[in-house]
């Protein structure tokens, strides 16, 4: 079996970015080091493109201008370089060939998860958005990957198709 695919949720982007009022520095200090570590090893990290509208919502929302703009400019050339070089991460489904199909497709499937199951469990698009990339990924790899699920949320992670040993779901607040 070849190595793990991680799909990132938007509460480890929070807690990596230390967004205030969403990060504690114990919980960003370990995602911190979880992501230096992915990076360096090359491990492949998977960001659905909601998640990135999320965390931008969260950096428009920050109070003091100055950590804004510098988060805002942080996103934006993380986001360029995951497109140019697929690094820090590959955005979903922005890779596949035809986009306007996939992306169709994409946001049916959404749309029906959430009107036929996921709504009546309180369960958002972003975070369907999450889960589905997580099978998506699990059925493509024909089971040569390991598929997890960074989030701090516990209905996220008991999605992920293959449990991660050592999961980290963040500090409870």
């Amino acid at each position: 079996m070849k190595g793990p695919l991680y799909i990132v949720d938007t509460g480890y982007l929070l807690e990596e970015y230390r967004i205030p009022g969403h990060f504690n520095d114990t919980a960003h200090g370990k995602i911190n080091r979880r992501f230096a570590d992915a990076i360096q090893t090359h491990l492949r990290l998977y960001v659905p493109f909601p998640v990135l509208f999320e965390l931008a919502n969260h950096i428009a929302g920050i109070q003091n201008g100055d950590v804004r703009r510098k988060q805002a400019k942080k996103l934006a050339k993380a986001v360029e370089t995951s497109i140019v070089d697929a690094s820090p991460w590959i955005i979903t489904p922005l890779k596949d060939r035809n986009i306007l199909l996939a992306f169709e497709k994409y946001l049916q499937d959404i749309s029906h998860g959430f009107a036929t199951e996921f709504a009546i469990q309180g369960i958002g698009w972003v975070d369907i958005s999450v889960i589905s990339e997580a099978k998506r990924l699990k059925a493509k790899s024909n089971n040569l990957h390991t598929i997890h699920i960074w989030t701090t949320d516990d209905q996220v992670k008991s999605r992920e198709p293959d449990p991660e040993p050592n999961p980290y779901l963040g500090e409870r607040k």
